[in-house]
């Protein structure tokens, strides 16, 4: 790749798009563009989906919805997983 040539930014609606497809209805994803660029994102996802499973197995769900975006198109991605709050 040359320098005129750039990797295109990641399309949020895709984003929530793969996101929602692997982990499922009821999964809630805020997205920010930290820098302008839309290559640094901070990304925080809320899903049933990851309940009782490490943090580090969430992240892998996260990463493995993403796929290749996570290998070009998306430079640096801050990262915050979760399952929603049980209710009492």
């Amino acid at each position: 790749m040359n320098d005129t040539q750039t990797t295109p930014k990641p399309d949020q609606a895709l984003i929530t798009q793969l996101l929602e497809e692997k982990l499922g209805a009821g999964t809630t994803i805020e997205l920010k563009d930290l820098t302008g660029t839309g290559d640094h994102l901070q990304l925080k996802v809320c899903s049933e989906r990851f309940r009782d499973i490490p943090m580090v197995d969430q992240h892998r769900l996260v990463y493995g919805a993403l796929g290749d975006l996570v290998k070009g198109a998306i430079h640096a991605l801050m990262l915050e997983t979760s399952a929603p709050k049980k209710e009492d």
